[in-house]
């Protein structure tokens, strides 16, 4: 997990706790939905189209290579209490969806609120958050 979580830091610009939801969404996905062929997988994100939460797309992108260039992934705005991620292997139909716990949401906002949050606490959460289980972040159907 440590490797494509800095692999998406890379691409996105830094490190922070909504990019490392967006990977472990993504990673999640893989595991859940097992046995893709390459290029089967497509997305659809609902997210809030303002950063932070934005931040979540690119860690999907990184750990799932659907991306809105190659017209796997595709985007929806929400409210800022709702984030889901709409994974549909194409070769069986399957969709799998998992939407982030609503109280993850506040409590990274909580954290995250003083004006000019520091970069290394930012890494510091994202980190932290890197260690929660799938269970503790999200919830599947």
């Amino acid at each position: 997990m440590k490797t494509i979580i800095e692999a998406a830091a890379k691409i996105h610009g830094h490190l922070g706790p909504f990019l490392v939801l967006g990977v472990k969404m993504g990673e999640a996905a893989l595991k859940k939905l097992g046995g893709l062929q390459k290029g089967s997988l497509r997305v659809k994100l609902k997210v809030p189209l303002q950063t932070p939460y934005s931040c979540l797309i690119d860690g999907v992108q990184t750990a799932t290579q659907c991306t809105v260039g190659n017209r796997k992934l595709e985007l929806e705005n929400s409210d800022e209490n709702f984030i889901a991620g709409y994974f549909k292997n194409e070769d069986s139909d399957d969709v799998l969806v998992i939407r982030v716990k609503p109280h993850i949401i506040e409590a990274l906002m909580t954290e995250m609120a003083p004006p000019n949050y520091p970069e290394e606490a930012m890494e510091a959460l994202a980190w932290k958050t890197a260690e929660k289980t799938e269970e503790e972040l999200f919830s599947f159907r």
